[in-house]
């Protein structure tokens, strides 16, 4: 089950397409916000998934709120892509161009389970032992390049450097920056990102989502302000 308010509105198509939802019940709430509940609660089979029918195509809630597209269709574009493309580094970003973007999934250090002896100097290879998934991300982020650096690219706040096939990250944190201001990349951490190239995360236009963002479910909006809720301005640092 899920609530959305107004505030998605906007990122989700409006609140008549989510009222729209395949799904076992939508509708609005009294303070305004739309309820999607995806099958009966309690569920009348253990285990069972549901599907449903939108257009003739079989369609997971998910997969319609958040790009439309039925799930069938992004697990087939995800074969293609890994079918055609090798992964080039350990870190999918390091093969986007300056200027490109792509939606990175992230993790804060104060939510993982990592502490300043694990992350300064930080290096991947010795954060083993650990499972990671998708939906542990603190953030999906929308990310540019600038030389060995990703920012978001509506504020400028600096997210984390690229990373080496050596596993340690490439040059140095912007002036100011510590260690626990630095996110750390499910794309690396994540057994299940491990094998994806950056064509899975790439963005051609701020407003249309990864294919990365559409398989997951993972919602896509711009970002204002900081991403830290003890700042208000974006942690931009100095080169």
């Amino acid at each position: 089950m899920s609530v959305f308010g107004e505030e998605w509105y906007r990122h989700l198509g409006g609140r008549d397409r989510l009222l729209e939802t395949p799904a076992w019940e939508t509708r609005e709430l009294s303070t305004g916000a739309v309820l999607i509940r995806r099958t009966e609660l309690p569920p009348t089979g253990v285990g069972e998934r549901r599907d449903f029918c939108l257009d003739g195509d079989f369609v997971d809630p998910a997969a319609y709120v958040f790009d439309g597209r039925p799930m069938p269709n992004l697990y087939e574009q995800r074969e293609r892509i890994l079918a055609n493309y090798e992964r080039e580094h350990l870190d999918p970003f390091r093969s986007l161009d300056d200027g490109e973007i792509g939606s990175d999934l992230v993790i804060c250090p104060d939510h993982s389970p990592f502490g300043a002896e694990d992350l300064e100097p930080l290096d991947y290879t010795k954060l083993t032992g650990q499972s990671f998934w998708t939906q542990q991300a603190c953030q999906v982020l929308h990310v540019e390049r600038d030389g060995h650096r990703l920012y978001v690219p509506e504020t400028g706040e600096f997210i984390r450097r690229l990373v080496d096939e050596d596993g340690t990250p490439l040059g140095t944190r912007p002036n100011g920056v510590t260690w626990n201001d630095e996110f750390l990349t499910l794309t690396i951490l994540s057994e299940d990102h491990q094998e994806n190239p950056i064509e899975f995360y790439r963005m051609d236009d701020i407003d249309d989502p990864s294919l990365c963002q559409q398989f997951h479910g993972l919602p896509n909006w711009s970002q204002n302000g900081s991403l830290w809720q003890d700042r208000d301005e974006p942690l931009t640092g100095s080169s």
